[in-house]
């Protein structure tokens, strides 16, 4: 019986093991996917129904090479500073790709 008492605990212990290891990994891709990188470029398009911009960037080291891409946009009140043309910097979740921080650089000229 004492046999049986201790290999339970030794799959109890197991199991106690294994789910911490489970969520201490949920927990690593959690921040891994809020992780923020930093780009730049021009708006190219604003869809503010989307809730999108549209940015012709440079590389964003990283995470992808130069391109042409809508970015989801959190918060959307992020979408009404931008306009077509202007030149901006912003942080971007590497994960979703949603813009969480913007900063106008240059207004789009006329």
């Amino acid at each position: 019986m004492k046999t049986k008492a201790l290999q339970i605990r030794r799959r109890d212990l197991a199991g106690a093991a294994m789910s911490g290891l489970l969520l201490a990994v949920a927990g690593s891709a959690r921040a891994e996917a809020e992780q923020l990188f930093h780009g730049s470029g021009v708006v190219t398009g604003v869809d503010a129904a989307a809730g999108s911009l549209t940015i012709r960037h440079r590389p964003i080291a990283g995470l992808m090479p130069a391109m042409e891409m809508p970015f989801a946009v959190d918060p959307p009140s992020l979408i009404g500073q931008a306009k077509k043309g202007d030149s901006v910097e912003f942080d971007v979740t590497g994960r979703t790709y949603t813009i969480k921080r913007l900063k106008i650089l240059a207004p789009a000229k006329n």
